[in-house]
């Protein structure tokens, strides 16, 4: 089962990259700086994409603080190349329809044995990670995480469906994804152009 998730992740991700530039130059030595522009519909940050990985922290609208950590570039990074995460807890425009559970149009305050984060990925030039990002999210203790299942899935904004990457861990109010959970990852390409959703829902 998880060679079959693998190969259709490397699918999805296969069809994403088709037709991207194979050109590299040099790598961007500096370390990446956020920018966090908190809004109604979840945090946003642009940095500077790094080659040698690195973290950013966002914060959900109901105050979960989540560690997205971008693992190391499988090759380089074009100089000035931007890349931007964000946040919500309402699916983004154009995004697939979910296959682990209904998408909720609007919500409030985190209801027990519901949740949904929709964290977005765009780069303003192509390039590849060595495996999918790596989430960590702190709940907070007046809206805990309710135990059950946490599904973690991968689409595209214009997309027709998810793949499913696998679950997240709950413990201590924390939901940790780890890409390497389910095996050994594909590499992920960053393509132009292309908004990525990872979802994660009970």
């Amino acid at each position: 089962m998880r060679t079959l998730l693998r190969y259709g992740l490397a699918t999805l991700l296969a069809l994403a990259v088709a037709g991207c530039s194979s050109k590299t130059t040099s790598t961007p030595s500096t370390t990446a700086t956020a920018s966090p522009t908190p809004g109604v519909s979840g945090d946003s940050i642009t940095v500077t994409a790094s080659s040698a990985g690195q973290t950013l922290s966002l914060t959900d609208q109901s105050g979960n603080v989540a560690a997205f950590t971008f693992p190391e570039a499988a090759g380089t990074v074009l100089l000035g190349t931007m890349l931007t995460v964000g946040v919500q807890q309402t699916a983004p425009t154009g995004a697939p329809a979910s296959v682990a559970r209904r998408i909720r149009g609007t919500r409030g305050t985190l209801s027990t044995g519901a949740f949904d984060d929709f964290f977005t990925i765009s780069a303003t030039q192509s390039y590849t990670l060595t495996t999918p990002p790596g989430i960590v999210i702190t709940g907070t203790a007046a809206n805990p995480f309710a135990a059950g299942t946490y599904i973690v899935q991968l689409g595209v904004v214009g997309g027709s469906s998810y793949t499913t990457l696998g679950n997240a861990t709950l413990a201590n109010n924390v939901l940790t994804y780890s890409p390497s959970a389910g095996g050994t990852p594909p590499q992920f390409p960053i393509v132009a152009g292309t908004t990525y959703i990872i979802q994660i829902s009970m």
